[in-house]
């Protein structure tokens, strides 16, 4: 600092650092899971893991549930919905910022179940991504601000039932067609320095991604993102540079009832993330034992 007539003020020091941004793939507070946090408690996922996510500067996770306690489960094979309580211990003992829902159990128990999924993870001081009462809000980038940084996430599904897509009278999620993904990551670049793009997407069991997996990020980067995070196969798939971005195909299960081959790998996606875009980037690697990650 200087001041007129005087000298300049003695320099200080200030140290710099990339923000940290925790990433993990699917997460099920109802059915199995649901079933093990009833009986041991809130904090039971979260134990093995619940430090290394606090750890990060901003923790992201796909929740794979609905959150209520209204409406009919969805004719289909699976219906997962957690409770309120359950969520609570997942922001408590996790520090998880942001939960995209865009995918196919938000809706599992009806557009009102869906609107009170959103409710509560707002409530308890996440952000809610690619899900809400209306397509508008369902497409709105969802932002966050640490070290003078600010991070917008969107979300998007590709994957059935076609009924859970939000339309502008109806609650739903984010669908992931070419518009969606261009309006809605265009928008968030205009909002901030760091542009994350989740979607569910892919086919089941599956170790490497497929053609529209590939062509899905190649939208969302060309768009603008710098991270694309991907989930529903159940399986890791590969973190590959994309260009600018770091896609990370699939992150696989976290908390998640998984037994079949292949569906117990998991892992946490650390990244550095500056106003330049990704500055590096590691997976730390864990195992499911019964429904919960351990490192």
């Amino acid at each position: 600092a200087r001041a007129p007539g005087a000298a300049a003020a003695t320099p200080v020091a200030l140290t710099v650092r990339p923000l940290t941004l925790a990433s993990v793939g699917d997460i099920n507070l109802g059915d199995v899971p649901g079933d093990a946090i009833a009986a041991n408690g809130p904090d039971y996922p979260w134990e093995g893991v619940g430090k290394a996510l606090r750890s990060a500067d901003l923790s992201f996770g796909n929740l794979e549930s609905a959150i209520s306690t209204r409406g009919e489960p969805f004719p289909k094979q699976y219906n997962f919905r957690g409770t309120p309580d359950a969520l609570a211990g997942l922001r408590r003992h996790s520090g998880i910022d942001v939960l995209n829902l865009a995918n196919n159990h938000v809706g599992d128990y009806g557009p009102q179940a869906t609107v009170d999924t959103v409710n509560a993870v707002e409530k308890l001081g996440m952000q809610a991504v690619g899900a809400g009462p209306n397509l508008r809000r369902a497409l709105q980038p969802q932002i966050v601000r640490r070290l003078g940084l600010a991070v917008a996430f969107v979300g998007f599904s590709e994957i059935a039932p076609l009924e859970f897509a939000a339309e502008p009278g109806r609650p739903g999620t984010a669908w992931a067609t070419p518009e969606n993904i261009a309006q809605a990551v265009q928008n968030a670049r205009r909002k901030a320095d760091i542009v994350v793009a989740t979607f569910h997407w892919g086919i089941e069991k599956q170790t490497l991604e497929t053609a529209q997996q590939r062509a899905l990020a190649d939208a969302a980067v060309r768009a603008g993102a710098q991270v694309v995070i991907g989930a529903h196969p159940h399986t890791l798939q590969p973190v590959r540079r994309q260009g600018p971005a770091i896609v990370a195909y699939s992150l696989g299960n976290f908390v998640f009832g998984a037994s079949s081959p292949g569906t117990t790998r998991t892992g946490i996606l650390r990244m550095k993330l500056s106003a330049r875009g990704v500055e590096g980037y590691r997976l730390r690697r864990a195992v499911i034992e019964g429904t919960r990650p351990r490192l």
